[in-house]
């Protein structure tokens, strides 16, 4: 490094030792990328919170149907600060009469219990006769 002054060098030196701390802690890192597994979802009609888990491989459809009553009143949702809210997408479906929605058009709801009832994503499937 023939004409390399000694804070040039430092920074190499520097830029170097960064590099290799990054390309281990990525290596080493035990964190995966995580799929969300677990969703929350909301009869809009009782305001009753339900947990199912999907598989990487199944897909939950909204509305989906409540195993309690039957009916397709389940919509996700997610907990923003101390409320709930659908997610846009689907807040065309929302209707005023609707007991639990608040909003339609922000989609904000509201439920009953804040530990949601937990279900299999099989109970929430339209099976065909039923």
């Amino acid at each position: 490094m023939g004409g390399a002054k000694p804070w040039q060098i430092a920074v190499i030196v520097l830029g170097i030792g960064v590099l290799l701390f990054m390309i281990t802690r990525t290596l080493l890192s035990k964190d995966e990328t995580n799929l969300i597994n677990e969703m929350t979802l909301v009869d809009v009609e009782t305001g009753d919170l339900y947990s199912v888990y999907r598989a990487d491989n199944m897909s939950v459809m909204t509305p989906a149907r409540n195993p309690d009553t039957g009916k397709l009143t389940l919509f996700i949702v997610f907990k923003e600060g101390e409320t709930w809210k659908v997610p846009a997408p689907f807040n065309q479906m929302l209707k005023k009469d609707m007991k639990a929605v608040q909003d339609p058009y922000s989609g904000l709801v509201t439920a009953k219990d804040q530990k949601p009832k937990r279900v299999e994503l099989k109970d929430l499937l339209i099976v065909e006769g039923n």
